[in-house]
């Protein structure tokens, strides 16, 4: 059961929020890279860049993406 909530919250989550985080945000957060050493980030998981946009750490990234797939689920069941 552990092996199913890691593979969804590293590849589907993950993956959802690089895409619907830019969206939503109007391009002023980016998400990092998987493979990235970054640190230095708030407790929000958020780190200002040199340009005025922000970048979004990849464990926090991945709760965003579950998160979203929640919501729609609940959307779903609710009507």
């Amino acid at each position: 059961m552990y092996e199913f909530i890691s593979i969804a919250y590293d590849i589907i989550g993950y993956w959802t929020a690089r895409l619907i985080v830019p969206m939503a945000s109007f391009g002023r957060i980016q998400v990092q890279t998987m493979s990235s050493n970054e640190r230095g980030f708030n407790t929000l998981g958020l780190k200002r860049r040199p340009g005025g946009t922000f970048l979004l750490q990849d464990t926090v990234a991945g709760w965003v993406g579950c998160g979203f797939w929640l919501l729609a689920l609940a959307v779903y069941l609710a009507v």
